[in-house]
């Protein structure tokens, strides 16, 4: 897969924080954010996946991610949006990927990306 390292500025997200096996709980959580989105009309201006740890070095029931919209920076959750966070991103570098995500198999892309960084 290819990848880039870019400097990216400061992102402001509202998603969903999952812990447990990346293949189960990123599909999860898009469909959580997909849902969320529609009934709110969240003016989400891009989706994101962010994973927190190296599944080489972590047990899969303790792997951590978010499924997140970028919203602006005074973004208010909605009421009812039960386990919606909002969390900023930082700013910097970070390598960077494009990936399209078939049947919901988020786990693919993610070892593909993993392992070109190796």
């Amino acid at each position: 897969m290819n990848y880039s390292i870019t400097t990216l500025g400061k992102k402001t997200i509202a998603g969903f924080h999952l812990v447990g096996p990346w293949d189960h709980t990123v599909k999860q959580g898009f469909e959580q954010l997909m849902m969320w989105v529609e009934n709110h009309q969240v003016p989400a201006r891009e989706w994101v996946a962010v994973y927190y740890d190296n599944p080489e070095e972590v047990p899969a029931e303790k792997l951590r991610c978010a499924t997140a919209v970028a919203v602006d920076e005074d973004y208010v959750i909605p009421a009812n949006s039960e386990g919606v966070i909002l969390a900023a991103i930082a700013g910097g570098d970070y390598a960077c990927a494009r990936a399209r995500v078939v049947e919901y198999d988020f786990a693919t892309p993610w070892m593909q990306f993993f392992d070109s960084l190796q």
